[in-house]
């Protein structure tokens, strides 16, 4: 199985990366080969790096970004405009912002700090009052209690820790990753989700395809579906050049029936709990919350498994927190 997924795995990436290649090489030649199309395409980008300096300056923008992009037009007259059309006008991103800002928008409501819980952190925690209304007036984030929080670092102390919470799970388990690598960490965490998707547990994994380039096949949701598992690809990735491929998925996090989550900078794979040489005693932070406030992981990972599915999934009736009060 493993040496087919290689093979899956080196095709997918050769092709994609003989794509850009092409495509660099392409552009390049256009440029410089001296020919009419070259010297056509030369006048052509200049024009548009002409308008493109007059735009900038007429924008009503911070004089700071307005100079560095007329300078990177005036040092790189054929490049400047073209760079900046490509970093600033594309519909995908367009498109992609709009979908995301929707998704936020449908959780919102999940995210507010009732009246009553606000007085009673004025009243008990002032000093922390200024950096509350900071969080929700500016991200939409409120405080949470009730909640406790346990550091696991190394990975060592933080992997059966995290097999044993996951074999409690009853409803759900939500893992959103920005890299998972095949080994001994990833397979042991393989088999108690196979055995909680098999009993009715809603098992859901989100991972970042360029975190992913080189450590799991193309195919590799196909097989988790399988098994039973639901599973999605963060942006995946294409071999075209667009501003879309720089937005990854850096989370490291997981979520257990909206009671339990994991979150820190630890990802699903051997090196990060020292079974690789490559790194010995890696120490990331690794945090193990319960509580209500271990509920913002499950909107997390719902808002962004809506935004790659392109419409808006609704997961509330699985969660079973309380809000409680301020005085635990």
């Amino acid at each position: 199985m493993r040496k087919q997924w290689f093979q899956s795995l080196l095709m997918r990436r050769a092709v994609i990366i003989l794509i850009l290649l092409v495509e660099i090489a392409s552009f390049t030649f256009l440029i410089v080969a001296g020919s009419l199309i070259s010297e056509v395409a030369s006048i052509a980008f200049r024009a548009i790096s002409f308008i493109v300096a007059l735009y900038v300056i007429s924008k009503n923008d911070k004089g700071g970004y307005r100079l560095i992009w007329v300078f990177i037009i005036l040092v790189f007259p054929i490049f400047g405009g073209i760079l900046y059309v490509f970093l600033n006008s594309q519909m995908i991103s367009n498109r992609y912002a709009k979908n995301l800002a929707e998704v936020i928008k449908s959780t919102q409501d999940q995210f507010e700090l009732k009246p009553e819980l606000k007085e009673e952190l004025r009243e008990k925690f002032p000093v922390y009052v200024k950096g509350v209304d900071y969080l929700e007036n500016t991200q939409k984030f409120p405080v949470y209690k009730s909640t406790k929080t346990t550091y696991l670092s190394p990975g060592e102390a933080f992997w059966p820790v995290f097999l044993d919470k996951l074999r409690s799970a009853e409803k759900y388990i939500f893992l959103e990753y920005f890299t998972i690598g095949e080994g001994k960490f990833w397979d042991s965490i393989l088999e108690i989700l196979k055995e909680k998707a098999k009993s009715g547990v809603l098992v859901r994994i989100m991972y970042d395809d360029m975190g992913c380039f080189l450590t799991l096949p193309s195919d590799y949701p196909e097989y988790l579906k399988s098994l039973g598992i639901e599973c999605k690809i963060f942006n995946p990735f294409r071999p075209f050049f667009t501003t879309i491929q720089n937005n990854r998925d850096h989370r490291k996090l997981t979520s257990i029936d909206g009671k339990i989550a994991f979150c820190g900078g630890l990802n699903l794979s051997d090196e990060y709990v020292n079974e690789k040489e490559r790194i010995r005693l890696l120490e990331r932070l690794r945090r193990h919350g319960r509580g209500r406030g271990r509920l913002e992981r499950y909107l997390f990972s719902s808002s962004d498994l809506a935004d790659q599915s392109g419409h808006i999934r609704r997961f509330s009736p699985v969660l079973s927190v309380d809000r409680g009060t301020l005085s635990d």
